[in-house]
């Protein structure tokens, strides 16, 4: 299944914003503070984590596609073409707080208050579970196991 991007796909638009985000200046500088160095190097690798993470489908998958479409580096805005190692070799160089503490530095600069008090706030669209069974007359709500119960 080839990497498509589809600018009428939700995912897609959500990870253009993301991207124009993580490409700009604040995020290099924040990234260069917190000892994150080479900045493009982290970066690549932070948004083919995102990719991967987005599609559901595996990193070296996701470079591969990257390497093989031009069209595929401009939708997504990368520079030039990656090499799996590499990225690899980005990420296993910083601990988990450093990345911890630069995602929470940059969420509290973007997400700040502003100046009419409205606040950006970031929701988990996770999919709901619905299930309703005709045969039982059971519901089942929320993300863990079915559980049934009959009408009373």
């Amino acid at each position: 299944m080839p990497l498509v991007h589809d600018i009428k796909n939700p995912k897609c638009k959500l990870l253009e914003i993301i991207f124009i985000d993580i490409d700009c200046r604040e995020t290099r500088q924040e990234l260069s503070r917190n000892g994150m160095k080479p900045v493009n190097k982290v970066l690549d690798a932070i948004k083919v984590r995102l990719i991967a993470m987005f599609y559901g489908i595996d990193i070296k998958y996701v470079v591969n596609e990257l390497n093989n479409s031009a069209k595929l580096r401009k939708a997504f805005r990368f520079r030039s073409t990656l090499n799996y190692l590499e990225l690899c070799e980005v990420f296993s160089r910083f601990n988990e707080l450093q990345v911890l503490e630069f995602v929470l530095k940059r969420l509290n600069k973007e997400f700040k208050k502003n100046t009419r008090g409205n606040r950006k706030i970031i929701i988990d669209s996770t999919d709901i579970r619905f299930n309703k069974k005709n045969n039982r007359s059971a519901w089942s709500w929320g993300r863990g196991p079915p559980s049934f119960a009959r009408p009373g």
